[in-house]
């Protein structure tokens, strides 16, 4: 996988960790939610190599923010390092949420397994 290549793939993975993470905070926290949840879509059969290139791309997603969080920083120490700070808090929430999920996913592909 080129650079670029990877560059795009972390640039995806952030961007879906994004929405999802701003849409858990527009969600109503007083009513039932009627939008699908991860663990509604159903199981591939292609799911444990899903689930592995999942937890790279995560992986490499984070290390990317962090990065850009740091390169932010170096050009402009306004606010500094709070900003970079809250960007971290922020990166690592969202990183512990997905990797949640991917785990939700393999326990739900060893369940359909046994």
């Amino acid at each position: 996988m080129t650079l670029q290549d990877r560059h795009r793939l972390a640039f995806v993975v952030v961007a879906l960790i994004s929405v999802f993470a701003l849409a858990a905070y527009f969600r109503p926290v007083h009513s039932e939610s009627k939008a699908p949840k991860i663990d509604d879509v159903p199981l591939s059969k292609y799911e444990d190599r899903l689930i592995a290139l999942d937890r790279a791309a995560l992986d490499e997603a984070y290390r990317e923010q962090i990065h850009h969080l740091f390169a932010v920083w170096m050009k402009d120490d306004t606010g500094q390092p709070g900003r970079a700070v809250v960007g971290a808090r922020k990166a690592r929430k969202a990183y512990e949420d997905a990797w949640d999920g991917i785990e939700r996913r393999e326990q739900m592909l060893k369940g359909q397994n046994k």
